[in-house]
């Protein structure tokens, strides 16, 4: 369906104020480098899967949610860097479409690799431009960054999709009275 521009504006406002207050009031894991926030990307995915607006509105959002929260430049750094993965998302969205399982599992490992090589480039990045006080051996930047990232990535990715599919797609066909495309550019259509 093709939302209008008050639609995408009024889904990106929802989406970006349920990941402040989801930001805000949710524990996060502080390990330096490192944080986790459990399902804190799972607004920028829905975004994503919505519109190229929507999904950019809401990462701006997440980002000044970040900074907000946390005053470790690190968690900023990693927060800044998810815009590669938002734009791997959308444009593999727009051009190919997330319509089969095979998709699925593109955009799973797409996103899970580009989402973890970039923390970890910006990681480094903040080490090398002279922010200390934190574990940087190659272990804790390869096993925690890495595989924790990799793993965090690919369950918010799932719940996003689950919630996108079961709980906002029926919503965005009423919205779009019935239309043929799903979203804007036809994501998630069977399974």
């Amino acid at each position: 369906m093709s939302l209008t521009r008050t639609q995408k504006i009024t889904m990106s406002a929802m989406l970006s104020a349920l990941s402040i207050v989801y930001l805000y009031f949710i524990p996060t894991i502080d390990l330096g480098v490192w944080s986790f926030t459990p399902f804190s990307h799972i607004f920028i995915f829905i975004g994503c899967l919505i519109s190229p607006y929507t999904g950019i509105m809401t990462y701006i959002t997440t980002l000044a949610s970040f900074m907000l929260k946390s005053g470790n430049y690190f968690v900023w750094l990693r927060a800044a860097s998810h815009i590669f993965f938002v734009v791997f998302l959308l444009f593999y969205a727009k051009f190919r479409g997330i319509k089969t399982k095979k998709d699925i599992a593109i955009t799973f490992v797409g996103t899970s690799i580009i989402h973890t090589l970039f923390e970890l480039g910006a990681v480094l990045l903040g080490l090398a431009v002279g922010m200390s006080g934190v574990n940087s051996t190659a272990y804790y930047l390869l096993f925690v960054l890495g595989v924790g990232n990799i793993l965090h990535n690919c369950l918010d990715y799932g719940v996003a999709l689950a919630l996108y599919k079961k709980s906002l797609l029926p919503v965005l066909e009423r919205i779009g009275k019935g239309t043929k495309n799903l979203t804007e550019y036809n994501i998630v259509e069977n399974d």
